[in-house]
């Protein structure tokens, strides 16, 4: 979950990243992440 994120923001040089998770029935989790 955060290899993919963290390679991209590397990638981009961008501190800042945000990953999100769709699960059923409405429910969901996010998570903010920064590269230091």
């Amino acid at each position: 979950m955060l290899i993919t994120p963290l390679n991209e923001m590397k990638r981009r040089q961008s501190r800042y990243g945000m990953i999100a998770i769709c699960g059923g029935g409405g429910m969901g989790v996010s998570g903010t992440i920064e590269r230091v």
